[in-house]
């Protein structure tokens, strides 16, 4: 299936454009139609047996995760050009239109 859709084409608008639409990738998946069933089989076998978790390989490397300090001379210091501000109970980097606004950080102190 991968290899008729175009690159990072969504899936919603690959199955609206397949041939047959849902009910032919259905016949292809669950019975086989196309007779590819094995290849997919080795496919995705040698994918599972070759896969690399880059993230983790990152953080188990001490000299690639010493690239994501802020500044290599002072690695304990933030960068005070990032800015964040919460959302739906998250952090997340702010936007442009948000830096010129944030002043205090994502909440400011309510004295009464």
């Amino acid at each position: 299936m991968v290899r008729t859709a175009d690159r990072l084409q969504r899936t919603a608008s690959w199955v609206e454009q397949y041939d047959g639409g849902l009910d032919a990738i259905r016949a292809v998946v669950l019975d086989d139609s196309l007779g590819i069933a094995d290849e997919l089989d080795a496919a995705m076998s040698a994918h599972v047996a070759s896969y690399r978790d880059e993230w983790a390989a990152t953080l188990a490397d001490p000299a690639k995760l010493a690239q994501f300090v802020s500044f290599i001379n002072d690695p304990d210091s933030p960068d005070p050009s990032l800015a964040y501000v919460s959302e739906r109970g998250q952090r997340r980097p702010a936007t442009g239109d948000e830096r010129a606004v944030l002043v205090a950080g994502p909440t400011l102190e309510v004295r009464g």
